[in-house]
């Protein structure tokens, strides 16, 4: 290994990430292993580290180096690398760094894996709607509801209007027309102009937790009993087909900037369970190329 790999792994809450990282950590030999799970916390002011949980015990009894847990404030600017400093597991610690969880970006790390249980055959991988994306400033927006179009200073100043901060004389106003309005619309107007316009765009979206496929280079679909097998290979259908979506293309451009990706359906339960091997031995390749 040249230099220190960061493999994060990612999903919804019981897909079977901490049971994959233990699964890396115990087939892996010839190279160290560091595993450290990031937990995003909203509200949290501070990157703190956590007492030891069931998933660390796992994997220092697995033989990885510095299991932690590592509190991370949502939206941290600093995001897994803010976290790896906290808990001492940076670069030159360990060949290879297993991060589970945390804010996804494939910018950040080398190596990006989601991990899912099998979807049940009534759901849907995505979602058709409207999702606020930002937010109009509401002075800007009432202005444009009302067919307005507000000066700017210079032509403040060319008309002879007063600016900011300049007194005004109630004898130079004159009030043409006056209306009172209803409460409840006076509220909204309100509401408003305190929190601005939100903009929409309509488009495909993936389900809530699919996100970070976005970024995957490695995905399991986990399945275990001989019932989820068939819904197993359906999420696995549904994923490929979702990747190639040119709607959902539209809705999240970084989809065409990872150009190969590994898709298994696995039993990560089973110990000797030939597909989950499969996933394991992808994974090891991708973050052995990334060293090199």
């Amino acid at each position: 290994m040249s230099r220190t790999v960061l493999v994060q792994v990612v999903g919804p809450p019981g897909a079977g990430k901490t049971t994959l990282i233990e699964r890396l950590v115990r087939s892996t030999r010839n190279e160290m292993l560091a595993a450290v799970r990031v937990v995003e916390e909203e509200g949290g002011d501070t990157v703190a580290r956590d007492e030891d949980g069931a998933e660390v015990a796992s994997w220092r009894a697995a033989g990885a180096l510095l299991p932690e847990r590592v509190r991370l404030p949502a939206g941290h600017f600093g995001g897994v690398h803010a976290a790896l400093q906290a808990c001492g597991a940076g670069p030159s610690v360990a060949d290879v760094v297993l991060i589970e969880g945390g804010p996804v970006t494939s910018r950040a790390v080398d190596v990006v894996v989601f991990v899912t249980r099998a979807l049940q055959s009534e759901a849907s991988l995505t979602v058709d709607e409207g999702r606020e994306i930002g937010r109009m400033d509401g002075g800007e927006a009432l202005s444009l509801m009302l067919g307005l179009t507000p000066p700017s200073e210079d032509e403040d100043e060319e008309a002879g209007m007063p600016g900011e901060g300049d007194a005004v004389d109630d004898d130079d106003v004159e009030v043409v027309e006056t209306y009172e309005i209803p409460e409840p619309a006076a509220q909204r107007i309100r509401e408003l102009l305190e929190h601005g316009h939100p903009i929409v765009q309509r488009g495909r979206w993936l389900r809530a937790g699919y996100e970070p496929l976005v970024h995957a280079q490695v995905i399991v679909v986990g399945r275990g009993a001989d019932g989820d097998r068939v819904l197993g290979e359906r999420t696995k259908g549904m994923i490929e087909a979702a990747l190639e979506d040119e709607e959902l293309r539209r809705t999240y451009p970084e989809l065409g900037s990872v150009h190969r990706r590994t898709i298994l359906a696995a039993d990560l339960a089973e110990a000797g369970n030939a597909e989950a091997r499969k996933a394991v031995e992808a994974i090891k390749r991708r973050w052995r190329r990334a060293a090199w």
